[in-house]
């Protein structure tokens, strides 16, 4: 995903992933060491060395970088399952909303 600064001022990027109201995909955005794990990092860097549970990102709006005019940055977004998730957590899915701030 690519964002860039259109604007004349300078901000900061924030990220904050909300779960749709009503969905049933509980096991999946749970708080504990076996629940899905999601990772954002700028391309031009590697990606971080631990991913925070999708949960964390709820809580939250995230500052991700400061941008300038005209500034342009690149993010890639990963979700994956640790293997401590076991068997009963496979094939289910994960509605994810993603609201960004610039402020």
């Amino acid at each position: 995903m690519t964002i860039q600064n259109t604007s004349d001022t300078t901000y900061t990027l924030s990220l904050q992933a909300v779960r749709p109201v009503g969905s049933q995909n509980s096991p999946l955005w749970q708080s504990g060491s076996d629940a899905l794990l999601m990772g954002v990092w700028d391309t031009t860097g590697p990606p971080p060395a631990s991913f925070p549970t999708l949960f964390s990102w709820t809580t939250q709006f995230w500052p991700l970088t400061s941008l300038a005019p005209g500034q342009t940055v690149q993010y890639e977004i990963e979700l994956f399952l640790p293997t401590t998730a076991g068997n009963a957590d496979q094939n289910k899915t994960a509605t994810i909303t993603f609201e960004w701030q610039a402020g």
